[in-house]
């Protein structure tokens, strides 16, 4: 049986980075979160920024932790 998701969530970059702990908390609450390639090149430029760029690593190891865990809950586009 296939398991249904609450919602989908796409979450721009300033969702993210207002909030590092929004994938998390999207997540636990049951929805499907797919994160656009356009959101990952941002995230990747911004993190030498010298004003939020802990805030973006967090962010990413984050995205990475999900992706290397095999969550079914987080799909990253992988071509625009």
């Amino acid at each position: 049986m296939k398991k249904e998701h609450a919602n989908l969530i796409l979450p721009d970059t300033n969702v993210l980075i207002g909030d590092v702990e929004s994938i998390n908390k999207f997540i636990n609450d049951g929805n499907l979160v797919v994160i656009a390639l356009t959101v990952l090149q941002e995230l990747d430029r911004l993190k030498s920024d010298w004003r939020i760029g802990a805030q973006v690593r967090c962010i990413t190891r984050q995205i990475e932790d999900l992706v290397f865990s095999g969550s079914s809950q987080l799909i990253i586009e992988r071509k625009m």
